[in-house]
């Protein structure tokens, strides 16, 4: 190995900024407007391809990044090469790699949020990735996540209705079913099994969706009706699926129509509530397991709301310990 590859790294003037991960082994770069080629002692590798524009950073992509560097670190093929990822994409492409790279310093090299961000300063100029790998630390300590045995089934498509679990095993967001799509049957019954599997007690329907419930309900399955919009949601309908989430020994369904609408927020809620999250935590956590199912008000409720959910859990706490 090379110990010369930070100062090669450093005054290459193609490079607009340079960090260095693992001492002469991994590094991540900005890199403008140039695919670099691998050197006798450098393999380069990027994920701007894999982050198109407009789609936002999942979980999985996290997942399936991790994977990849860890491949490439123990690969004998590379084993005397520093591995350099570089990025020279749109600001969005840049700040998914930076939380990728910023994800793998905290899992594998127990970096804080805070050291990860000030070695990767300077590769983008977003805010967000604070919150974001924030969010990722707080979710390995609070075991919202295993990424040593991540399960993609866990965010699934079941004859393309999507299936996002935020909470494993306590909530599923899912997005349909109806009696037909496309011309297609998809009856409710479709899902009974994977809800058995997955140990579904409660479904929560939040549009209005036109099904037969009964299928859910003859497996003992409880099924409530909220019929939300994609308003913000009331303190009655918030109370109301607080105490149905609080009371359900199990896995609780959160059903939508669309991706957007109040099921991300009413999560993150109940995220606020209960794991102590701030509302800006709670909404990315929510956001990286399913994309784009938080409208614009609805942020701003969570966020009006972030101190009274908060000091309401700490009562709930406080209750449970003195019933226990």
């Amino acid at each position: 190995m090379s110990t010369n590859i930070r100062k090669k790294l450093t005054t290459d003037k193609s490079i607009e900024h340079m960090s260095e991960i693992i001492p002469n082994r991994l590094y991540f770069i900005t890199i403008k407007n140039k695919i670099p080629r691998d050197t006798k002692t450098t393999h380069f590798f990027s994920t701007d391809e894999d982050s198109d524009t407009a789609q936002s950073l999942t979980l999985a992509k996290i997942a399936n990044y991790l994977k990849q560097v860890n491949s490439k670190l123990s690969s004998p093929d590379l084993k005397s090469k520093a591995i350099v990822h570089f990025t020279s994409g749109s600001e969005l492409r840049r700040r998914n790699a930076v939380v990728c790279i910023g994800a793998y310093s905290i899992i594998y090299l127990g970096a804080t949020p805070t050291e990860a961000v000030e070695k990767l300063a300077g590769h983008t100029s977003s805010g967000l990735n604070r919150v974001l790998l924030t969010i990722l630390h707080k979710a390995l300590q609070l075991g919202l996540v295993n990424f040593e045995d991540f399960n993609e089934d866990d965010f699934v498509n079941l004859d393309n209705i999507k299936l996002n679990w935020v909470i494993p095993r306590k909530f599923l967001m899912f997005f349909g079913p109806v009696s037909y799509v496309d011309g297609l049957h998809f009856p409710p019954k479709r899902y009974l099994e994977y809800f058995r599997q997955t140990g579904v007690k409660s479904i929560i329907r939040l549009s209005h969706l036109k099904y037969d419930a009964n299928p859910f309900v003859d497996t003992s399955i409880c099924h409530y009706d909220l019929n939300m919009d994609r308003s913000v949601p009331s303190e009655q309908d918030l109370n109301c699926f607080l105490e149905i989430c609080e009371n359900t020994e199990g896995s609780v369904v959160i059903h939508n129509r669309d991706l957007l609408g109040r099921s991300g927020a009413l999560i993150a809620a109940y995220l606020v509530k209960h794991y102590r999250l701030t509302a800006g935590e709670a909404l990315a956590w929510v956001r990286l397991c399913s994309p784009d199912c938080v409208l614009e008000p609805q942020i701003s409720w969570i966020t009006k709301n972030e101190s009274s959910l908060r000091n309401a859990g700490d009562e709930y706490r406080r209750q449970q310990l003195e019933n226990a």
